[in-house]
């Protein structure tokens, strides 16, 4: 766990982090829940899945590209000073390798085009949560609707300016600007996959061991983030040689003089790093603060929901469950599985399609008839909400029969 990019901290700490992205970040699940069907959800996430995995590919593709480049040229840009900071050294290489006129501003182009179309939606999402969730329930009734969107656009400009303070500051860390976010990314959405899948995979947690473990499991990664910083020692680069940048400003009999006393520099292993105690701590790879995170939730969760009295089976509803032990352990005896998951029953495939098909009728249902909202939708086991003609898809935890006939809908005329 301590070197720095390896295939399992890329492969499973990866996974953690965008896991956690996908399932319990607002801007995802906000597109997720503009689909009609729970099944059309489900193909958006793995389409995106697999256009994702291919961009990351290609970017780690990138990344050995330009290093062997510059490990084939004999000169470090860093070292040499060609460049600043490491985040300059692939605008670098495209200036160098990739000199067609227009090539490089058509690169920059992409490059902002595609940060600030993801900006543009985090700011969304903050505006949106703070809005919902904390400022609604204090001010929702004294504000008039016109009021309201200048609030929403007023945070929109608070959060780009803390963003921008943000930008100024990450320019004093060192390191990359991908490995900064990264690191405070997963140390800050780790544990909230570690309280959903606290929540539902283990059906005897509770309250207090959401709340302890959320704190818990927040700080821990955070202090490993800021402590890496604040040891330069804890990232050791790869050597690199820089021999070849000798040629710019230098004679070839000195060129040579250096070159013979480089090469008799004694090796130095990018792992030993003679750290010792809490050290060594600061030390694990960037890539695993967000599985940290979300292991120390459910741990601590755990120990925290025993101690203080597990829920009680009966007052779990199972539509809030994951069964994890039926889709993994499906080959094990019927009788075992429901021991697994503490003798809860939860919704079948055909339950939920059936769920999707019925929500689909109320979506045209309700946007062909003229003049008519939908303002309530009650489903046994589910989550619906129809508002001229806008559906949300359903989770359905009863029979096909259970969800036809126990289904009302107030209709109101406008």
């Amino acid at each position: 766990p301590r070197v720095r990019h390896s295939f399992w901290s890329l492969i499973v700490g990866g996974m953690v982090t965008w896991t956690s992205t996908y399932g319990c970040n607002q801007a995802s699940v906000q597109r997720f829940s503009s689909l009609p069907t729970l099944s059309g959800a489900r193909k958006a996430v793995l389409l995106n899945v697999l256009g994702h995995v291919l961009l990351i590919s290609i970017a780690c593709l990138a990344g050995i590209v330009v290093f062997a480049y510059y490990v084939q040229e004999g000169c470090d840009p860093l070292t040499s000073n060609r460049v600043d900071n490491p985040n300059q050294i692939i605008p670098y290489f495209v200036m160098e390798v990739l000199s067609t006129p227009g090539l490089p501003g058509l690169f920059i182009s992409c490059l902002f085009s595609g940060a600030l179309s993801s900006m543009s939606s985090s700011l969304n999402a903050l505006s949106a949560v703070t809005w919902e969730d904390f400022l609604k329930p204090v001010l929702g009734h004294r504000l008039t609707e016109l009021q309201k969107t200048w609030v929403a656009k007023l945070l929109v400009l608070i959060y780009g300016g803390l963003g921008t303070g943000v930008a100024f500051m990450v320019m004093r860390l060192g390191g990359t600007v991908l490995q900064a976010s990264l690191s405070f990314t997963g140390a800050a959405t780790g544990p909230a996959l570690g309280m959903f899948l606290l929540g539902g995979v283990f059906p005897w947690a509770n309250a207090a061991g959401a709340v302890v473990g959320g704190i818990v499991g927040l700080i821990f990664p955070l202090w490993i983030s800021v402590g890496a910083y604040s040891l330069p020692t804890a990232s050791l680069s790869l050597p690199f040689p820089t021999n070849g940048c000798l040629a710019d400003n230098a004679t070839m009999s000195t060129m040579t003089t250096e070159a013979v006393t480089l090469t008799t520099l004694p090796a130095t292993s990018v792992t030993e790093t003679g750290l010792s105690g809490i050290d060594q701590l600061y030390t694990i790879s960037y890539l695993w603060y967000g599985s940290i995170g979300t292991g120390t939730v459910v741990v601590v969760g755990l120990i925290v929901s025993v101690i203080t009295g597990p829920m009680k089976m009966d007052d779990i509803d199972p539509v809030y469950l994951i069964p994890i032990f039926d889709r993994l352990f499906c080959c094990l005896p019927a009788s075992w599985r429901k021991t697994l998951r503490c003798h809860k029953d939860f919704p079948r495939p055909e339950d939920i399609k059936e769920a999707d098909a019925l929500s689909m009728e109320l979506v045209i249902h309700t946007s062909d008839t003229s003049h008519t909202n939908v303002t309530t939708t009650d489903v046994k086991g589910s989550v619906t909400s129809v508002d001229s003609g806008q559906g949300s898809h359903s989770d359905a935890d009863s029979d096909v029969k259970e969800i036809s006939t126990e289904t009302s809908i107030e209709m109101t005329k406008m």
